[in-house]
């Protein structure tokens, strides 16, 4: 129990050296989803998501990000959100575009929570042409400051 906790404490200070000192940096990392609802059997989703993060005047971090998934159903989902948080959790909204073989492409939106240290779980709602749909999913990160004194981190 000792470990646990001073595991977790090293991470909030790691974590809060890498927000206090950092003004900007990219985020990179693989996703994986479990997607059901709609008119579609559960599906899994494998993609990649990149986000920029920039600390505003007031020190609220605030995000844009962009990714792509593929799924078992053959579609490829492009999506772009804007997001704000802090280390451990946060959330973000957007839009998404299913593009499905030999069918129109669809358009839509999703609303995502997450919570994570390099690791994390996240779960999306996302509405795509009068379906919704239910994801939870698992990634990584990895953090790639750009700019802001790294003396901490």
């Amino acid at each position: 129990m000792a470990k646990t906790k001073l595991l977790i404490i090293i991470l909030i200070l790691i974590s809060k050296t890498f927000a206090l000192t950092v003004n900007s940096a990219f985020t990179l990392g693989p996703t994986l989803h479990w997607n059901f609802g709609g008119n579609q059997k559960g599906n899994w989703n494998i993609g990649m998501e990149i986000a920029y993060w920039q600390n505003t005047v007031l020190k609220i971090p605030l995000s844009i990000n962009a990714g792509f998934e593929y799924n078992s159903l053959l579609q490829w989902l492009v999506f772009s959100e804007l997001q704000t948080g802090v280390v451990f959790f946060g959330a973000s909204s957007g839009i998404i575009i299913q593009l499905p073989e030999n069918e129109d492409i669809k358009f839509g939106y999703q609303v995502s929570a997450w919570a994570n240290c390099f690791v994390g779980v996240d779960i999306r709602y996302r509405y795509i042409r009068n379906h919704s749909y239910l994801c939870p999913g698992i990634y990584a990160k990895l953090p790639i400051p750009i700019s802001g004194n790294y003396s901490g981190f």
